[in-house]
């Protein structure tokens, strides 16, 4: 599971060099440097990051703005594959006629693949590429009669066989199935005591939560996640499994406190995540552990899957009694009893 990779810092952003934008107002997804240039709106769908754009006087949207045109549209490539793919689609068709599509990221992202696939799938090459700082950005005039093809929702499932699918749109974690991890996660939670109050902090598509309504009838849920189209997405598989009036699904950060009172949860379930865009990190998990901490009343229980070689038990031990109760393939499940 991966977070988002922190918006590039202005100084160090090739699409803000000379002679790269117009001088016009721009819908900018994943970042706001250069709405704060050129006016217009940024598109961003992680709360810490949307908070800061706002803070910063941005013009900014958790969502891309529906019916609004714009005479560009600058796409910063992120990890994921279908999410870059539905930023393109929802970039291109947002542009006003003649307008222009702006692609941009780091080597390291495949910028040079990703320039490619627009120069096919928008049957235009680029008239503006330039480089700098091991990232590449390239400027595209887009056709009306070509724009990028917009990627299908993914579903998923949970395990177990139950049958009934959950939506999981382009960018949010696990659209193409339930991964290893959660999988593991939630057949532990036949051997957890059943809980009254549940946590889902990351909840992603609502999976970890789902199936712990499913299998304690009598509980109810609080299910969080930084990234708001998780957050859609949980909402409606809520839907889906007839338990929106036993659970809430809402957009929170990490460096947040978690809604509700301090100790009123009975359990917390947490598959971390372990990236920072492309870069393994324990920070975003660590902040995930003290807001649990904090909301998991004492007696209470902790229950987090985890790759591994994660070192993540001397963190953990200070909320509690910590030990691995699971050991499955690459992952490891640590659960943790508040004291």
């Amino acid at each position: 599971m991966s977070g988002p990779a922190p918006p590039i810092d202005a100084a160090a952003d090739p699409a803000l060099d000379p002679g790269v934008l117009d001088a016009a107002p721009i819908l900018e997804f994943h970042g706001w440097s250069a709405v704060a240039r050129h006016g217009g709106m940024a598109v961003v769908p992680w709360r810490r990051w949307y908070l800061e754009a706002m803070a910063s006087g941005c013009q900014v949207t958790s969502d891309v703005p529906s019916g609004s045109r714009f005479p560009q549209s600058l796409v910063r490539i992120q990890r994921g594959r279908v999410g870059t793919e539905a930023d393109l689609a929802h970039a291109c068709a947002a542009l006003s006629p003649g307008g222009s599509l702006i692609v941009t990221g780091a080597n390291d992202l495949g910028i040079d693949g990703w320039i490619k696939r627009v120069q096919k799938a928008c049957a235009v090459a680029p008239h503006r590429v330039h480089h700098r700082a091991k990232a590449r950005v390239a400027v595209f005039a887009i056709d009306q009669r070509h724009p990028y093809p917009a990627p299908a929702a993914g579903s998923s499932t949970l395990s177990g066989g139950d049958p009934r699918p959950l939506t999981v749109a382009p960018g949010v974690f696990s659209g193409d199935g339930i991964d290893a991890g959660t999988a593991i996660l939630v057949s532990h939670l036949a051997s957890v005591p059943a809980a009254g109050c549940v946590l889902d902090l990351g909840c992603g598509a609502g999976h970890l939560g789902i199936a712990a309504l499913e299998r304690w009838q009598s509980a109810t849920a609080l299910m969080l996640d930084a990234d708001a189209r998780a957050v859609a997405c949980t909402q409606e598989n809520l839907q889906t499994f007839v338990l929106g009036t036993r659970a809430q699904a809402q957009w929170w950060d990490a460096s947040e406190p978690v809604p509700g009172s301090p100790g009123s949860f009975d359990c917390a379930l947490i598959n971390p995540p372990a990236h920072t865009g492309t870069t393994v990190s324990v920070g975003a998990a660590q902040q995930m552990f003290r807001r649990a901490g904090e909301a998991v009343g004492v007696g209470g229980r902790l229950v987090i899957v985890a790759n591994r070689r994660l070192p993540y038990e001397n963190d953990l031990s200070a909320l509690g009694r910590c030990r691995i109760v699971r050991e499955d393939g690459g992952f490891k499940i640590i659960e943790v009893v508040r004291e």
